[in-house]
């Protein structure tokens, strides 16, 4: 598995992609956030631009994602969990994640209170990127990789 460091185009990537989605999804009523790593500064990762996609109630998840997956989404097997839609699209340059979750759900307010907590403690971070190219060394696919992250990752939502 191989990370790479933060780069400063994360931001606009993540501008260009949500506009997209949300010219899409108009008439959904979404609110969209940057999560995942990419979102944090300084905060290495494999480079995909998460995007949290929060829709007005869980019953509207099924009709962003048909929109979404009108857009070159796919909708891999892999990634879901409870109250979360994952979806992805791999362009040559460039691999966005879209997690399509219901406003106000735990779902939607574990993944902000994650990144926020990221970035407003640098340190951790820092600590964080470390254990992350440990396991990065260790695993075997990206599944392990991401299963392996979940004590660490749940360690911190207890302080987030």
């Amino acid at each position: 598995m191989k990370l790479v460091n933060h780069k400063p185009n994360y931001k606009r990537l993540y501008g260009r992609e949500k506009r997209r989605l949300a010219s899409a999804l108009e008439g959904v009523g979404c609110n969209f956030h940057h999560v995942g790593s990419t979102a944090v500064r300084g905060l290495g990762g494999k480079g995909f631009i998460d995007i949290q996609v929060a829709v007005k109630r869980k019953g509207l998840m099924g009709k962003a994602k048909k929109i979404i997956g009108s857009m070159g989404y796919e909708h891999p097997d892999e990634g879901g969990a409870p109250g979360r839609l994952f979806m992805r699209k791999i362009t040559p340059k460039n691999t966005y994640h879209v997690h399509i979750v219901a406003k106000g759900s735990k779902p939607q307010k574990s993944h902000l209170a994650f990144r926020d907590y990221l970035r407003e403690h640098p340190k951790e971070a820092r600590e964080y990127m470390k254990l992350k190219k440990q396991l990065a060394k260790k695993a075997r696919t990206r599944m392990e990789y991401r299963d392996s992250k979940d004590e660490y990752i749940q360690g911190i939502m207890k302080k987030a």
